[in-house]
């Protein structure tokens, strides 16, 4: 059943060839001009082919400092192994006592590997998946009516991409982030409550999604039965006292080690691993990161209570309220664990997608977009990073090379 929601714009058959006409000279280009009429058809369709060439050009050479060194390695290592290994490791998930965390790397890389070796396939695989769950989740942002070329809907745009498709680096967190974003959306947003099973999958892509399970469920709770019943003013003060409680979050994480299955307890312990933690905290520092992620922080945090003290527009609309009470329930876990940076910062940008959707959809014509202008600031170092982060994994050639020339490269030449 079609959301009545999600409509995409017009467009005329002369723009369409012209967007496909540039992704043959490269995708590059493609992708730059479809930015010009981001909601339509046809540009999700080149941002897709799009995430897709950038996954299968995705380099990264054995023993760099990136996470997807580590996942090359173990693709190579997966084209030996055989079905009894493999199975052996699904198992012992099942388990909740052995080292393995969660299925889906193994699951693809498994099953890429039966035909190659060639490592750009397998991040290829990884692009594909990550990029339909964040353009089907995007499409509810720039369905929101009044989204245009503009400043302010490319910079809503940019907060709620911020989990950009760099992020197949890590191949796990990303991809449970996106499609768990999707399922939220669907389930909140268009109100499809049968899709609400499908959260429970999130943890089999990323462990650490089964605290997004709890909290969806705690929505879904607090929504039907005390939200619209005027008993929300209590979240609001856990909201607000949940920064407090962060200077507690390492005792608060080690006293569950013992309560929770094994598989759990050795996460927590690694999470709040005070070697690990200071050496997270010791590359933030780089750059003026601290200030920046305080910035940040403070920043997040006002436009949620923006959003708190404008309660009744979102109100006025089921479709925010709805994912309203999800995204403070998210942000409480997020302040508490602050300090943790395998929780509390990875689930902080989680939940930018949810804010930008709220404000653009609450305060599209509202004068409090003028804070919307300070996200270049905030998120300076960011995009300074990210800059630096797609130059390591691409070529400049790359950039300006057609789509043929690229799949000979990576996919047929490569040994």
């Amino acid at each position: 059943m079609k959301d009545p929601f999600l409509q995409w714009s017009k467009e005329n058959k002369y723009d369409l060839s012209f967007k496909f006409v540039l992704f043959g000279i490269t995708p590059f280009l493609g992708f730059l001009y479809s930015i010009i009429r981001l909601n339509t058809r046809s540009s999700y369709w080149i941002f897709f082919l799009t995430g897709i060439f950038f996954g299968m050009a995705f380099s990264v050479d054995y023993g760099a400092s990136i996470d997807a060194s580590r996942h090359r390695e173990y693709f190579e290592r997966d084209f030996f192994i055989g079905w009894s290994e493999y199975l052996s490791r699904v198992s012992e998930f099942f388990s909740f006592d052995g080292s393995v965390k969660d299925l889906f790397r193994d699951f693809v890389s498994f099953f890429v590997s039966r035909f190659t070796n060639n490592y750009h396939w397998y991040f290829l695989t990884i692009a594909s998946i990550f990029g339909l769950f964040s353009l089907k989740s995007l499409r509810y942002l720039t369905s929101c009516r009044g989204y245009t070329l503009s400043l302010f809907c490319l910079l809503v745009t940019f907060l709620f991409l911020t989990l950009n498709i760099f992020n197949i680096n890590g191949v796990r967190f990303g991809t449970a982030a996106w499609f768990s974003t999707f399922i939220i959306f669907r389930v909140f947003v268009s109100s499809n409550y049968r899709l609400l099973p499908l959260i429970f999958v999130a943890p089999l892509i990323h462990i650490s999604f089964a605290v997004v399970v709890v909290v969806v469920l705690a929505a879904v709770f607090y929504q039907r039965f005390l939200g619209f019943r005027g008993g929300d003013k209590p979240l609001y003060v856990i909201y607000f006292l949940s920064s407090v409680f962060s200077f507690f979050s390492v005792s608060i994480l080690q006293g569950l080690e013992d309560v929770l299955p094994p598989l759990f307890g050795r996460l927590i312990e690694s999470y709040t691993d005070e070697s690990y933690m200071r050496e997270i905290n010791d590359i933030d520092a780089t750059l003026t990161g601290f200030y920046f992620k305080i910035a940040k922080y403070l920043y997040i945090n006002f436009l949620i209570f923006m959003l708190i003290l404008n309660r009744r527009s979102v109100f006025s609309e089921f479709r925010t309220s709805n994912i309203f009470y999800f995204l403070i329930l998210l942000m409480c876990f997020v302040n508490v664990f602050s300090f943790v940076p395998s929780l509390g910062e990875r689930f902080f940008v989680f939940g930018l997608p949810f804010i930008a959707f709220l404000w653009a959809y609450v305060f599209r014509f509202s004068r409090y977009n003028l804070l919307i202008l300070l996200i270049p600031l905030v998120f300076f170092r960011d995009i300074y990073i990210a800059f630096n982060r797609f130059s390591e994994v691409l070529s400049v050639s790359d950039l300006y090379s057609s789509p043929v020339y690229l799949i000979c490269k990576y996919l047929l030449s490569f040994s």
